[in-house]
């Protein structure tokens, strides 16, 4: 079972915050393996860009529960659409930040 951290400092937050970063990156790189490596229809996806992505949140959510792959929290044939979309969201919003960062020259 696994151990649930205590929040109660900020380093423990930070911990917690760098542990769930790190777990969502294994379930993106395991739907990648398994969903997009064979369903992909425009060749980003399978290389780990996901801007723009070929299937639909459903889609993918479908096929990751017939495959039984997963979710952050371990749990295996629980996707639902909203739960791919904010495993991919993030990553546009970083990206989306870090293309700000980039032109934000004073």
């Amino acid at each position: 079972m696994l151990k649930k951290l205590n929040r109660n400092t900020l380093t423990a937050s930070l911990a917690a915050s760098e542990k769930a970063a790190v777990r969502r990156k294994e379930v993106r790189e395991e739907l990648r393996i398994k969903v997009f490596y064979e369903w992909c229809k425009c060749g980003r996806c399978k290389s780990g860009d996901y801007s723009h992505l070929c299937l639909s949140y459903r889609e993918i959510a479908n096929t990751a529960n017939t495959l039984r792959v997963p979710t952050i929290r371990h749990k295996e044939g629980t996707w639902k659409p909203a739960m791919v979309s904010n495993l991919f969201q993030e990553m546009k919003t970083k990206r989306e930040t870090e293309t700000v960062s980039l032109f934000d020259i004073d």
